[in-house]
């Protein structure tokens, strides 16, 4: 069992396992009395090394518990954890809950989760690395720092969302840096909420049904240098109330719409992105819930698939299109042509991660 290694060692220590299943799990005290069930309960900074993605495996072998079987949980204070080549799979719970709840770092690299209820669960963790992993056919969200996550960077990551699956989830949170990594199916890409400062920067997110990113009462957001295109009823980029919001040199496509706005975003530079619409959707959509004054949206420097004003004014729909919205798009002047970018086909970018 990896629990009596972990038991027998001192805090620092490094944790080889070797190939197989480890299946085994013990009681861990969790919120309100609960006791969940879980393969490795940590109270120590502890470094855990497997033989290989397609070697080492975590994950329970007894079918489905009351409150799930997750891979690895620890609720203590300031640990460092750092955990490399090996696989979590069949966990009904998530696969690393690290609740911190004064502090703690976690770094994670060349990880997969298969099958799996969560991936990675963070609360009250400053600082660390999510590199290289991937999250695949999972219930719920791939990565959430659910509350007072600071420093944390996710880098060449994989998702591919399974029914109900949020890629990657930051409410209350700072200080996030998310790049180069491919987001695909499920309902959201990322959703950011009263968060920020956040930076995303050349990742690829196809497919999403209801949202690639959304962006909702954040501060120093930046997405640049994306790739975004939604399921086709879906959109690319949902913005509700932020502040200093930045959007620039990405390529935003949606079913939908590729931009939702309800609800204005001061001092936002949106431009030099290439912005399409479906055959059946906007290139922008303004929502008429908006109740604050007359406001005109600054969407001025972006390409719009042609250099036509009226087809691209007919692309839109805002306060210019109904008395009942209180928003104005103001397009032009337009950039003369597309972006330029160096994407990569889906299945190059895909073939990465397997």
């Amino acid at each position: 069992m990896i629990q009596d290694a972990v038991d027998a060692a001192e805090s620092g220590d490094t944790i080889l396992l070797g190939p197989g299943r480890f299946p085994e799990t013990v009681d861990f005290d969790y919120y309100n009395g609960r006791t969940i069930q879980t393969c490795i309960s940590l109270d120590k900074s502890l470094v855990f090394v497997g033989s290989g993605v397609n070697q080492t495996f975590i994950g329970p072998t007894n079918g489905k518990t009351e409150y799930g079987t997750y891979g690895l949980a620890s609720r203590s204070s300031n640990l460092d954890l750092e955990i490399r080549d090996l696989t979590f799979i069949d966990c009904d719970g998530f696969t690393i809950l690290f609740d911190m709840d004064t502090g703690g770092q976690l770094s994670v690299e060349n990880i997969s989760t298969e099958n799996c209820f969560g991936g990675i669960g963070l609360i009250g963790t400053f600082g660390g690395s999510i590199r290289n992993c991937s999250f695949n056919n999972l219930e719920h969200n791939g990565i959430t720092i659910f509350e007072g996550g600071d420093g944390i960077v996710i880098e060449n990551c994989f998702f591919s969302g399974g029914a109900a699956q949020i890629n990657i989830a930051f409410p209350e949170s700072r200080n996030i840096t998310i790049s180069d990594c491919v987001l695909e199916n499920g309902l959201y890409g990322i959703i950011l909420n009263d968060c920020g400062p956040v930076t995303i920067r050349s990742c690829e997110m196809e497919n999403h049904r209801v949202v690639g990113i959304s962006v909702g009462a954040t501060t120093g957001v930046s997405i640049e240098d994306c790739i975004i295109m939604s399921h086709a009823q879906g959109e690319s980029i949902r913005m509700l109330n932020n502040q200093y919001l930045i959007v620039q040199n990405n390529i935003l496509e949606g079913g939908f719409g590729a931009i939702t706005v309800l609800s204005p975003s001061p001092n936002m530079d949106f431009s030099n992105n290439h912005i399409l619409k479906s055959p059946d959707g906007y290139s922008i959509w303004v929502s008429q819930n908006y109740s604050g004054p007359a406001t005109n949206l600054d969407f001025t420097n972006n390409y719009w698939g042609t250099n036509d004003p009226e087809e691209v004014a007919d692309s839109i729909l805002d306060g210019f299109d109904s008395d009942d919205i209180d928003m104005y798009v103001l397009f032009e002047p337009m950039a003369d042509g597309p972006i330029s970018t160096e994407s990569t086909t889906w299945d190059e970018l895909k073939s990465l991660y397997r």
